[in-house]
């Protein structure tokens, strides 16, 4: 095999590395999505109805509905809090060392067009933005919006910044490519197969719009906190506790209470009803929209990308005549390498 031929097998062998990585960092973060998802409407609409802090079942008729999916996932000790850590986690670095944003030809924009001039290449936005950011939103809780301490409420905001990295940055960086990075000439510029600009499109605009809904929704439930509607917490009071204290059965719930109301902390006494859980769920279920349609594109990606195609040789680079000798194999073996070979008496005599 001559030098040129190695070059090529080299090339293609990261190539190859670099598709198979995105499928599986793609299939991870799907997985993640989905599989918490599926965990968290079972555990929170085909259960049981629960009960509130006083033992009494809720008003409402509703299981507590969480507002995110973050949120909804923040215990790590959670069936679904594991699933989503796990998959993301593994999701985010096959990504990243994937480097697809420069080995495959449908996304690779090159690498002298950047942000404000010459700040930051595109290929270099998209490879670290998307699997950072999922870092983020995987190694980074969101608690319930009551009783957030300062470190609380700092945390959540690195994780926001992990999700518009994640979201924001992988939509901004398709559309460059999809849009402002074509060229009439052969060797610049982003070509697609047939079909393939508009299945980009139509998934990323996807991604894109169920993120803006998805923040719209954020402020209404922001809003609706003061409506009737809407979950009701309070602290326990004294009163409370002492008859939880008196009924054998809720002992249990008098020391968590007695708890909550030491520390000043509020506990759920009704869920939330009506047009508040409307925007609960509409807001639960475009976050989950949002990542579904930015996975499906990089599956597109995936799928489009010449790269997928191409077909290694059996046979790995011979090694050199030299290497060969020196790691101790017969004569019969090192013909097959490559280059000089200085013969046996050389080593002999310097040692080898």
């Amino acid at each position: 095999m001559t030098t040129d031929q190695r070059a090529v097998f080299a090339h293609g062998q990261l190539q190859k590395r670099s598709v198979s990585l995105l499928f599986t960092g793609s299939i991870c973060g799907l997985a993640g999505f989905i599989t918490s998802a599926v965990i968290g409407v079972h555990k929170f609409c085909f259960t049981a109805l629960k009960q509130n802090y006083l033992g009494e079942p809720f008003a409402s008729g509703n299981n507590y509905r969480p507002l995110t999916v973050s949120e909804m996932v923040h215990d790590t000790n959670s069936p679904e809090g594991k699933a989503f850590y796990a998959f993301c986690l593994m999701g985010a670095i096959c990504i990243l060392v994937s480097w697809y944003s420069f080995e495959l030809r449908n996304v690779y924009v090159g690498d002298h067009k950047g942000i404000c001039g010459c700040l930051c290449s595109w290929p270099t936005l998209r490879h670290y933005l998307p699997p950072l950011g999922m870092l983020l939103v995987a190694c980074i809780p969101v608690v319930p919006p009551v009783n957030r301490l300062f470190g609380d409420t700092l945390v959540i905001t690195m994780h926001t910044l992990g999700a518009v990295l994640m979201i924001g940055g992988y939509c901004i960086t398709e559309i460059h490519c999809l849009f402002f990075s074509t060229n009439d000439s052969p060797d610049e510029g982003v070509h697609f197969k047939p079909g393939e600009k508009i299945v980009r499109a139509v998934l990323i605009f996807l991604s894109l719009f169920s993120g803006v809904v998805f923040q719209v929704c954020g402020i209404l439930a922001s809003k609706s906190v003061k409506w009737t509607c809407a979950d009701i917490w309070r602290e326990p009071t004294l009163i409370e506790v002492t008859s939880l204290m008196a009924n054998p059965n809720t002992i249990h719930l008098a020391v968590e209470a007695s708890k909550a109301m030491k520390l000043e902390h509020k506990m759920l006494y009704n869920t939330a009803s009506k047009g508040c859980l409307v925007v609960k769920e509409l807001e639960f279920w475009f976050e989950v929209l949002a990542g579904f349609f930015m996975i499906l594109n990089m599956l597109a990606i995936w799928y489009y990308c010449p790269e997928r195609m191409i077909d290694l040789p059996d046979k790995l680079p011979d090694l050199s005549k030299i290497e060969l000798r020196e790691q101790g194999y017969e004569d019969e073996y090192i013909q097959y390498g490559y280059g000089p070979d200085p013969g046996e008496d050389y080593y002999d005599e310097n040692g080898y």
